[in-house]
């Protein structure tokens, strides 16, 4: 995670205020001088990359780029997000605390907000006083809960060690994947990364990672043409009956190969 410290310098410009949805998410942007874009994800992971490092910003975190360098941002699934980016006067080591991204349980009113901003630009089509008004609370509202979070306690911390999961399945996802291999990746045992890992998603490991791969061996079907074996396999399952049960007990349809002619009946999967 890379922190901010920035202070704003003049009144900021609106270039754009907007929802995005995606379902191949994959954008390059160059370095830009004395530019914010805050962005909440509402669904689907982002893989951000520079130079040689790549982050996976989780869904439901606030986003906040400088573009300071140059970056790719893609993602693996469907993505969507809401977003604001305006140019301003930065200078470095300001007031405002800032971090690229921050996952909190309380991240949803900074949706809330977002959705203000856009709903009053797209009325007006220019930043009056009142927007900025609306994106110094924004901003001031961000650097509150960051700081408050800095400090480790339990609930950040397992965050924290959920979001490094989701890293590894994602760096992984074209290999078997086990449980095992996760926890110790992270650094925790099985039952431990296993509980806090529900608890900050909803999800057990074993369902997040069969449904990431499932997305993703939908989509080579749709947009490949491949079946559903050879893309199964091109994700790490050798088992072309197995990702069929496995896909029907998830979202609750058949699977299908692009140009199927027909659905084929399956049985859910109850393991």
């Amino acid at each position: 995670m890379e922190t901010y410290h920035i202070s704003i310098q003049s009144l900021p410009k609106i270039i754009f205020a907007h929802e995005y949805v995606s379902d191949n998410y994959d954008i390059s942007f160059d370095k830009t001088e004395d530019f914010l874009e805050i962005s909440y994800l509402i669904a689907g992971d982002i893989l951000l990359c520079r130079k040689n490092h790549t982050e996976t910003i989780p869904a439901g975190s606030i986003m906040v780029a400088c573009r300071r360098e140059p970056e790719r941002a893609y993602a693996l699934t469907r993505q969507q997000h809401i977003t604001v980016g305006f140019h301003t006067k930065l200078a470095e080591q300001g007031e405002l605390v800032l971090p690229n991204y921050m996952q909190s349980p309380g991240n949803e009113r900074f949706y809330r907000r977002l959705r203000s901003i856009v709903e009053e630009f797209t009325l007006c089509q220019k930043t009056t006083l009142r927007l900025n008004a609306m994106l110094f609370d924004l901003l001031s509202e961000i650097d509150s809960e960051y700081r408050s979070i800095a400090t480790p306690n339990t609930r950040y911390s397992e965050l924290r060690y959920t979001e490094a999961a989701k890293r590894y399945v994602i760096t992984h996802i074209r290999e078997k994947i086990y449980v095992a291999d996760i926890a110790g990746a992270v650094g925790l045992s099985v039952g431990y990364l296993s509980n806090i890992f529900r608890r900050t998603t909803g999800q057990t490991l074993i369902e997040y990672v069969n449904i990431t791969k499932l997305e993703l061996v939908k989509r080579l079907t749709q947009t490949e043409g491949l079946s559903v074996r050879e893309a199964g396999e091109a994700y790490g399952y050798s088992d072309e009956n197995y990702v069929s049960r496995i896909y029907k007990k998830y979202f609750g349809q058949t699977i299908t190969s692009a140009g199927s002619p027909h659905s084929r009946s399956v049985q859910t999967d109850n393991r």
